[in-house]
């Protein structure tokens, strides 16, 4: 993948992009957050650029204290931080600088963590937008879109996850009640039977079958003008590694 790239990237939207943002995050997200408290967010980011001690991780966690993770594609589809709030409500309406809005902000089920099995996010497929949120991850439901994006990562505070996109499939809430695709800890014989049916009714997959055992992260979002049924796209770990 592309470090120099994306770090370049990271550096950018924290100096930039975020510090755009008028309004800092509480670390309940129950409020937005007092004038005090955004020149008090932006004193703590200012000194730590200035003494050169924080890094990308540091200054988006100043941000938003729920920050736990940069998600990136090779390819480019989509590059967005993830954040786990206290529920899975929060984060539907709420920015990643904690101000309300429509678009939401991707998040990680709230019962995951890091040893989860399952790592499952969430993002909004946004009408109006079509780059937005996990609006992009409609191309991989065919097979030419799902080969070219077909390798991603996710970035946390000490470790580098790599992952292989594996599926792609539409699903209602009469699979999630069958098979509980969206369980942290998703295993043993109900995610077999997951993954066999997920295998039997995808829209495009690759030739990377996916073992028992095998660590997956799946994505979820809205299908666009259907808000009963979602996309799901599976993706098995291929690989770990420090980046501290």
């Amino acid at each position: 993948m592309r470090e120099s790239i994306l770090y370049d990237v990271l550096i950018v939207l924290t100096a930039g992009i975020l510090g755009v943002c008028a309004v800092a995050v509480r670390p309940a997200l129950g409020t937005p957050a007092s004038p005090g408290e955004v020149k008090g967010r932006r004193l703590i980011r200012d000194e730590a650029e200035t003494d050169g001690a924080a890094d990308m991780w540091q200054l988006l966690h100043a941000e938003n204290s729920d920050f736990i993770a940069w998600l990136d594609f090779d390819s480019g589809l989509v590059s967005l931080p993830v954040v786990q709030g206290k529920d899975n409500e929060v984060y539907l309406t709420r920015n990643f600088d904690g101000s309300s809005g429509p678009q939401g902000t991707v998040f990680r089920h709230c019962a995951a963590s890091s040893d989860s099995l399952n790592q499952v996010l969430y993002g909004h497929t946004v009408y109006y937008d079509e780059k937005a949120k996990f609006s992009p991850l409609t191309v991989l439901t065919t097979a030419e879109g799902l080969q070219e994006n077909s390798r991603l990562r996710m970035l946390f505070e000490t470790e580098e996850r790599t992952y292989d996109v594996c599926l792609a499939v539409y699903v209602t809430p009469d699979e999630l009640e069958e098979y509980g695709y969206d369980d942290p800890e998703l295993s043993g014989e109900k995610k077999s039977c997951w993954l066999a049916w997920a295998e039997a009714h995808k829209t495009a997959g690759s030739a990377r079958a996916i073992a028992a055992a095998d660590p997956l992260l799946t994505l979820e979002t809205c299908r666009r003008y259907d808000e009963d049924t979602h996309l799901v796209v599976i993706c098995r770990e291929s690989g770990r590694k420090s980046i501290r």
